[in-house]
This record gives structure tokens, sequence and C-alpha cells, in this order.
């Protein structure tokens, strides 16, 4: 009787971690919620290797932060984009690490970047929306014309029926 209290609590593990759908890699660091398809790959086709971001320190940047720390966002004049072209939706703003699991040395986007396309066949049907949300960490000791290097990812589909929560993941999971 015991043995089979064990038996179903692993099985109600199993399901809820496919349910979460959460799939961890080495960097770059990928949440999933459709494990088994295709949208791992999405998420790492459509990120840019680099992000052009303009970064202020002292007084202006800090209203949010302790003294001294970064915040960085996208200027008027710098287009940012997926790789396929796509303008980044949200916010584009990365600030200095600074909350647990954090690490002072990368910048964190500080809200979730989004990725919306409504897709059209070759012969122009209109397909369905596809939606994606990320979270990115640069590395800001690595930058060059083209912007910051991208050290770590999260991504996740957002159906409308599970509108992924990547906000409600912590980088210290990452």
């Amino acid at each position: 009787m015991k043995s089979d209290y064990i038996l179903l609590l692993i099985i109600l593990l199993i399901g809820i971690i496919f349910i979460s759908g959460c799939v961890t890699q080495e960097s770059p660091t990928t949440i999933d919620n459709n494990k088994g398809s295709t949208s791992e790959d999405f998420c790492r086709s459509m990120i840019p290797e680099r992000i052009k971001l303009q970064c202020n320190t002292g007084d202006w940047a800090d209203h949010s932060m302790e003294k001294g720390n970064s915040q960085c966002f996208s200027s008027n004049e710098t287009k940012v984009t997926w790789n396929d072209g796509t303008s980044i939706g949200g916010t584009i703003w990365f600030s200095q690490g600074e909350r647990t699991g954090e690490n002072v040395n990368y910048l964190y986007s500080s809200q979730y970047l989004s990725y919306e396309k409504t897709l059209i066949s070759a012969e122009g049907t209109v397909g369905e929306k596809v939606s994606y949300r990320f979270m990115m960490v640069l590395d800001p000791n690595d930058q060059n014309a083209e912007g910051f290097k991208l050290k770590s990812y999260k991504c996740c589909k957002s159906t409308k029926y599970n509108p992924c929560d990547i906000l409600g993941t912590s980088y210290k999971d990452w």
C-alpha cells in the first residue's frame, strides 16, 4: 500500500513537470512549454546574437537602482529586431543585476520581450498568430558596434489558453 502512494507521487511529479513544459539547457538557457516541438528551435533561430542598447549610470539611472548601476535601453534611432526582421515588442530595457540570483556583471531584461507575427503562407493564406516571450541576459563586457553579446535567454510559446509566465521564473534558476 505504501508503494502505491510512492508510485502515485512519482506519477504526479512527472505530470507536473510535463505540464510546466520546462526544458533547461546549458548556454543558452531555454524554457519551452511545448516540449518535443519545434518551439525550442524557433526560439534559438529568432534571438539576435547581439542587441544594440544605450546605457546610462549615475543620477539618471539611480531612480530605481543602487548608485552606480547601469540601465540600458534601445534608442529611438536604433531599430531592434528579431533575426527574421520582426520588431522586438515590449519594453527593451536592461539593467545591471541586482535581484536575488542575478550576477552584477551582466545586464538583465527588465520585462519580457515579445515576438508576435501572423503567419502567411506562400500562397497568401493568413494563418495563425504566433506569439513567444523572451527574457535575456547580456554581457556588457562583450560589446562591439553591433551591440551587447547575448549570454543566455529563456523563451516560451504563449497561446490563448497558455499565456506563459516567463516573468514568474527567477534568474537564480537559470
